[in-house]
Order: structure tokens, then C-alpha cells, then sequence
């Protein structure tokens, strides 16, 4: 007998994309670092060049990651909150075991989202602050206003939407925390 469960495989797979988004961010900082250190200027220019494609690339992916999940996940955010609730309340009543392990589940595959949504938003965020860390400024003008329009285009951090709600972050779970609360309260009257 098999077990198929396509709203986890959905999650994670968001999960799994996010972080290999997340891990070329980080190589393409270990790149900018490495092309401020040549001191050849034409290939210093040729590496910065390099980097400022793979970083348009980085922002394309980021978007179709975020607009490929949002059709999938954007309705499960609307529906955790009322099945945690739901499921708090037969674990409540009538079956504990079978409710905190459909709970478990729920709050498995939530935490799996907020988590990859927070740490993209937030290695994204000091996406900006490494650009500007870096030794730019020793670079030729050219190059010093390629890294300028970088660092100016990564002030604005990459997010995983959350149609109805916001975005996954830790916002996010408190919201869906608390309206399962609601929801409970409702179902305990």
C-alpha cells in the first residue's frame, strides 16, 4: 500500500527550491568578493559583469518560484488555519492520537514554508548590506556604478507570497496560529 501525499511534496519541494535559491545568493557573493580581489581590470570588469547577470538571474528565479507556489500554496494558507482548528477541537473531544498526529502534520508542513519564506526574505535583505561590504569602491568608475545599481536593486528582498495572508514568514504562522485559535473557540461554543 502506498501513501501518497501531494500537499507535502508540494511544500517541501517549495522548501528545497528556496533553499538552492538561498545557496546561490550566497555563491554569488563569494564571486563579487572574489572579482573585487583580481587585479586585472579587464577581467575584474569581465567577473562583475558575470555577477551582475547571475544576479538578474537570481531575481528572475526568485519570481518564478515565488508565482509557480503562490498557485499552489496560496489556497492551503486559507485552509490551515480552519483544519487546525478543527483538529484541535476533535483532539479536544473524541480521538487524541489520530488528531495530534494530523496536527503534527499541519503544523509540519506550515513551518516547512515559513521557515524556507523567512530565511529567503532575510538572506535576501542582507543581500544588500554584503554588496556594500565588499572593497567596490577600489574598483574603476564603471564598475563602481555596476555595484551601486546591485546593491540598489537588492534593497528590496525577495519574499514567497502568501496570496490571502501576506507572506510566509513568522507573521504568517502567527496569523494562521491565531485564527485556528478563533476557529476552536468558535467549535467550543
Amino acid at each position: 500500500m502506498e501513501i501518497y501525499t501531494p500537499g507535502g511534496q508540494v511544500c517541501l519541494l517549495i522548501y528545497e527550491s528556496t533553499f538552492i535559491l538561498i545557496s546561490h545568493i550566497e555563491f554569488l557573493v563569494d564571486h563579487l568578493d572574489a572579482a573585487f580581489c583580481e587585479s586585472d581590470e579587464r577581467r575584474r570588469f569581465w567577473m562583475l559583469k558575470y555577477c551582475i547577470k547571475y544576479h538578474m538571474h537570481i531575481s528572475k528565479m526568485a519570481e518564478g518560484i515565488c508565482s509557480l507556489h503562490e498557485t499552489f500554496t496560496g489556497h492551503m494558507a486559507v485552509i490551515w488555519a480552519g483544519c487546525l482548528g478543527c483538529v484541535c477541537n476533535q483532539m479536544l473531544h473524541s480521538k487524541l492520537l489520530g488528531a495530534l498526529l494530523y496536527l503534527l502534520g499541519y503544523l509540519f508542513t506550515c513551518c516547512c514554508l515559513v521557515e524556507a519564506g523567512q530565511t529567503l526574505l532575510n538572506k535576501s535583505a542582507s543581500l544588500a548590506d554584503k554588496l556594500y561590504d565588499i572593497p567596490w569602491y577600489l574598483g574603476a568608475t564603471k564598475e563602481q556604478k555596476c555595484v551601486m545599481f546591485m546593491i540598489t536593486r537588492a534593497q528590496v528582498p525577495m519574499k514567497l507570497s502568501a496570496t490571502p495572508f501576506g507572506n510566509y514568514d513568522c507573521g504568517f504562522f502567527l496569523k494562521i496560529i491565531k485564527t485556528a485559535y478563533s476557529y476552536l473557540t468558535l467549535l467550543q461554543r
